[in-house]
């Protein structure tokens, strides 16, 4: 924080200036969370300096209770709450630092790299686990209403889909004593945006574990079934290695085939298609998608077939490096890591269930551990949630052998 921060505290007091800095970063999550929304009160992280926050809100001459080299060291809590004015600006900095620190491992838990958890829907829950009911035509297919006839009702039948326990995840932060005397703004940074990636990188694994077909969430009447499969009761699992259109076509071909298990009617994709392949892959991938003209090979005779029929399915390319790696745990060879493939809308494939997406919560005020490891504050980040299975005809595996 620039050095004016001292001025505009004593200027506005420590709650307005508490008020505004909190808002402030407020507004920065937001900006975080939505890259392009409009937030002209966001801050950039990089402007605070510790030491200057803690002389602005807590006093300049409190700083020398940090001071690791005092002879005969007291506990920081203690004195700063024997006094009104300072047991206010005491709990203004750790109020600040508690949305600095969200503000850090949020920024860390959204970078673009991880790709995956943007392409499967989220469903709040109140639940570790969840039945879910399926909407089927209790009537039968006849749509006409005769003249005086009662209409057909649909509701929520006996068909239902069962989705795994929610699992909670998190660790903690911490900010010690050397952190403000010393001035660490960049190690606590570095702190909290390590935990945010760790945490990002742990669920961005799982969606990958449960794309790919090494977890297998579905179930449905209280029958657990495998994602991907090579015969009935569906077929979502074939031999195509991505070399040009007509591979994307037989993709196509495979995913059209797929039907409701209730109605017989087509399986309707109403999320974006997307191409999802490793890193490796994504170059050939965006070529063969994007390309202006596509030819046929026919018995030694190349053909033009003229515009490139790929780019009418309007999807999407999506390269990622966690899947490769996750399909190398798995057990398959590099080859088949770097040239497996899959096609279909992974927001009507997956669901994540939610019980609470990724926060932070601040501990009180800790004597013991501020007195054996010099820890003055700690936050607490947490994420509740389990990937499964919704709709498995909705994605087609391809594969090389």
């Amino acid at each position: 924080m620039n050095l004016g921060l001292k001025n505009f505290v004593k200027s506005v007091g420590i709650q307005e200036a508490e008020r505004v800095l909190c808002e402030a970063l407020a507004a920065t999550q937001r900006k975080i969370q939505d890259p392009d929304s409009t937030e002209p009160n966001a801050i950039r992280l990089d402007r605070f300096s510790y030491r200057e926050m803690w002389e602005a809100f807590c006093g300049e001459g409190t700083l020398e209770l940090l001071n690791p080299f005092r002879e005969q060291q007291s506990l920081v809590t203690p004195r700063m709450l024997r006094e009104e004015s300072a047991a206010v600006g005491f709990t203004a900095f750790l109020n600040i630092n508690g949305q600095i620190v969200f503000s850090k491992i949020l920024e860390s838990y959204k970078r673009p790299e991880f790709k995956l958890a943007g392409l499967v829907e989220t469903m709040p829950s109140r639940f570790s686990g969840e039945k879910i009911p399926q909407l089927t035509n209790l009537d039968g297919d006849e749509d006409e209403v005769v003249e005086g006839a009662e209409y057909g009702r649909a509701g929520f039948g006996e068909a239902y889909l069962d989705t795994p326990d929610t699992v909670k995840r998190g660790t903690i932060v911490e900010l010690t004593k050397e952190a403000i005397f010393f001035d660490k703004v960049g190690t606590m940074f570095r702190q909290a945006g390590t935990v945010g990636a760790w945490l990002a990188q742990r669920k961005e694994n799982r969606i990958a574990d449960e794309c790919i077909g090494v977890t297998n969430g579905y179930q449905r009447n209280g029958t657990a079934t495998n994602t991907f499969q090579t015969t009935a009761p569906w077929v979502n699992d074939q031999v195509n290695v991505l070399a040009d259109w007509t591979d994307l076509d037989n993709a196509e071909h495979l995913l059209a085939a797929m039907t409701d298990p209730d109605t017989g009617d087509p399986i309707m994709i109403s999320g974006d298609r997307v191409l999802l392949c490793s890193a490796q892959l994504e170059a050939t991938a965006a070529y063969i998608s994007t390309a202006t003209e596509s030819r046929r090979t026919d018995g030694g005779a190349v053909t033009m077939v003229g515009g490139n029929p790929a780019r009418t399915t309007g999807h999407r390319v999506v390269g990622s490096r966690t899947l490769y790696h996750r399909h190398l745990a798995s057990g398959l060879s590099a080859a088949e890591s770097r040239n497996r493939w899959y096609w279909g809308s992974l927001s009507d494939g997956l669901l994540y269930v939610e019980n609470w997406a990724i926060g932070t919560v601040m501990a009180p005020p800790n004597s013991e551990a501020e007195f054996t490891r010099d820890v003055l504050h700690r936050v607490k980040a947490s994420e509740r949630g389990v990937i499964t299975t919704q709709e498995p005809r909705a994605i087609v595996r391809n594969t090389t052998a």
